[in-house]
């Protein structure tokens, strides 16, 4: 997945950013489950992935209704659900990345 950073990044603080970054990386592995405890725990972790998932439409493997958060006194760690199948979502990406190819 060729994810970038957009304009929504340019307004986050620098502890967000970072996280944007992690949460990027994250995207582009399509990873499901995603540790956070190196991130600032002063960052709010859903508005940055807001942004993310803003700046990056063709971030398409997961339900982006039922993002998890998972807080402890030691960890932190963002949780996808209604994961699509790894080879599913990519071909969901390569349609997605056809079909704007050719509207464009």
């Amino acid at each position: 997945m060729n994810l970038r950073e957009g304009l929504g990044s340019t307004f986050l603080s620098h502890q967000e950013r970072q996280a944007y970054k992690t949460m990027l990386q994250a995207f582009s592995a399509m990873d499901v489950l995603f540790d956070c405890t190196q991130i600032d725990r002063d960052v709010d972790l859903m508005k940055v992935l807001e942004v993310a998932i803003c700046d990056n439409p063709s971030i398409i493997y997961f339900e982006k209704t039922r993002i998890k958060i998972e807080k402890s006194s030691s960890r932190r760690r963002v949780i996808l659900t209604g994961v699509q199948p790894k080879p599913q979502a990519q071909k969901m990406g390569m349609a997605l990345k056809a079909t704007t190819n050719a509207a464009a």
